[in-house]
């Protein structure tokens, strides 16, 4: 289950054509094959291009067709790639690890190129051409960064001076504000491309689905130009401030002091004026029905947070090992507790009674408190085999009713540590996968309660996945809603903490009047803003009348 980038065998392969007619017939024919082995022949190809002796014209041609290409079959495997769970099967790493080292071959070549036209004197050796072939350097290799970053794993040995070494090639031959034409109506500069990397990885991309990665890329693109990178250190906010070496083969450094380095290789990226830039737009956009446009809000919300370094846990983290049984999926959830409604019988009426509704304000934000990988991880992994029947809280006196016995599945896990507000687990299960922001409930045999969370982060490590979980609510309960135009079309949802729903995605909108339906009781209330939001479950605070208590109309 580790998903370890290795650099492929250098290749024997000759290039298979002689012009560019010739290379035209070899991708026509390309599209005929598996796409596993169409991306290893343009791996193999873009390896022997390096040494293969064509003009400046002729190999820059040759790689703007295979780039195109490239491209245009990438996208057709993300369509179905990124809404993928993990772990993955080893099919997929395969055909993920391949596109990878293809694109790392494709800015190598540019890479090279861009050196040598720069030592030349033609049209084709311009300034202006080799900013170009920088720029689509760094555009390969951030292609390559976000392919890893869906895998959530490293990057390989090696990833950080590459990239590093285009930006210190180009601001050696002052190309680095070279504008560069991408269409008719827009330009960009190399600098632009780089700093757009560094912001992507500022962003913690284990919180995020590989769909959401590319989009938080395309976002951050409109805010790229409003960083500056500098050779000395002169901002006094040190949170706005990451530093790179030009040899350190190591993401971005937080800055701890304003003393100046003695290194003139150390770069300082100042990007106070971007984040600025990035609230502007998430406050000040106007609001739109679109339940994809909040998602996206969402999520760059979220890296907006990553970013600003607001997003830092809250609450002490217990190490508390144990082996732990859960329910992944709102349905499953949903069906667990119906079985056990017998089991918990009068539970609605306690739940009722011992809340009343306080109303928040609909702009509060929801605190976000995150499980991270440390030390315990480790321990964890090693001490695996140690972990028998005593430490497991659903032994044989604790026993878990008979939920297992229909589609619904309750799986189980490891437990590594633990905060008020969520858990960090080991996941091991090939065969129940998992996603970012699915809904995840942990059941406790004595009671036959459920903890109700969601998928915040995911890493992996030689033989598991690590999953942050966010615990929502201690206290769920099973009811219907309706709208109130037809209550008789009523749906199943969670009720958590008596001030919010979980419910499927794409029924109702923020700001929408519904029916709660608890024992024999109608409550109407309205939704209040969205909390959390995918393509499948929507969480959205509840907003009632000051007085109103639940259960009373």
């Amino acid at each position: 289950m580790h998903y370890e980038f290795k650099a492929p065998e250098a290749s024997t392969a000759h290039v298979p054509f002689n012009n560019i007619n010739g290379l035209h017939d070899w991708l026509d024919n390309l599209t005929t094959l598996d796409s596993i082995y169409y991306y290893q022949e343009i791996l193999c190809v873009l390896q022997a291009l390096k040494t293969f002796k064509l003009s400046s014209k002729e190999h820059i041609n040759a790689l703007k067709k295979i780039n195109m290409h490239l491209t245009n079959s990438v996208k057709h495997f993300d369509n179905n790639y990124w809404d993928t769970k993990f772990p993955l099967a080893y099919e997929q790493f395969s055909k993920v690890e391949i596109i990878t080292w293809a694109y790392a071959e494709l800015a190598n070549n540019y890479y090279q190129l861009a050196i040598y036209t720069s030592k030349q004197k033609s049209f084709f050796s311009s300034k202006k051409n080799t900013a170009f072939l920088l720029y689509q350097a760094l555009q390969a290799t951030s292609q390559v960064y976000l392919k890893i970053s869906s895998c959530y794993a490293l990057p390989y040995s090696g990833f950080w001076t590459s990239l590093y070494q285009l930006y210190f090639f180009a601001e050696q031959q002052s190309l680095l504000t070279t504008p560069i034409s991408i269409n008719k109506h827009e330009k960009k500069t190399t600098e632009q491309a780089f700093i757009n990397i560094l912001l992507l990885s500022l962003c913690d991309m284990h919180q995020f689905r590989p769909r959401d990665m590319q989009q938080i890329y395309d976002f951050l693109s409109y805010f790229s130009s409003y960083s500056h990178i500098h050779t000395t250190l002169s901002s006094t906010d040190l949170n706005r401030v990451r530093s790179f070496h030009q040899h350190q083969d190591a993401p971005l450094l937080p800055e701890t002091s304003t003393t100046k380095r003695g290194f003139v290789d150390y770069r300082y990226l100042m990007f106070t004026e971007s984040l600025n830039e990035i609230f502007g737009e998430l406050s000040f956009s106007k609001p739109t029905s679109s339940t994809l446009n909040k998602f996206n809000q969402a999520i760059f919300l979220r890296a907006y947070k990553s970013l600003t370094s607001i997003q830092k846990r809250q609450h002490t983290r217990i190490s508390n090992r144990c082996v732990g049984n859960g329910v992944i999926g709102l349905e499953d959830i949903i069906k667990f507790h119906k079985k056990n409604t017998q089991l918990t019988e009068g539970i609605a009426d306690t739940f009722l009674e011992t809340r009343t509704i306080t109303n928040k304000p609909a702009n509060e934000p929801l605190p976000l408190s995150l499980v991270d990988e440390d030390h315990y991880i480790d321990i964890a992994i090693k001490e695996k085999s140690n972990i028998t029947s005593h430490n497991n809280i659903f032994n044989e006196s604790n026993s878990l009713p008979e939920a297992q016995n229909g589609s619904m599945r309750i799986e189980e896990f490891e437990i590594i540590n633990s905060t008020f507000k969520g858990h960090q687990i080991l996941w091991n299960n090939s065969s129940e996968k998992l996603q970012i922001g699915n809904v995840f409930g942990m059941v406790s045999a004595p009671s036959h309660s459920i903890e109700i969370g969601l998928v915040r982060r995911m890493s992996t490590t030689e033989s598991s996945l690590i999953i942050g979980i966010e615990l929502l609510s201690i206290e769920s309960l099973v009811i219907c809603i309706s709208s109130p135009s037809t209550p008789e079309q009523k749906i199943s949802c969670i009720l958590l903490n008596q001030d919010s729903l979980l419910f499927s995605a794409n029924h109702f909108q923020s700001g929408e009047e519904i029916y709660l339906f608890i024992n024999h009781n109608k409550i109407l209330c309205h939704l209040g803003q969205s909390l959390h939001s995918t393509t499948s479950v929507n969480h959205f605070e509840l907003l009632f009348p000051h007085e109103q208590r639940l259960g009373i109309t």
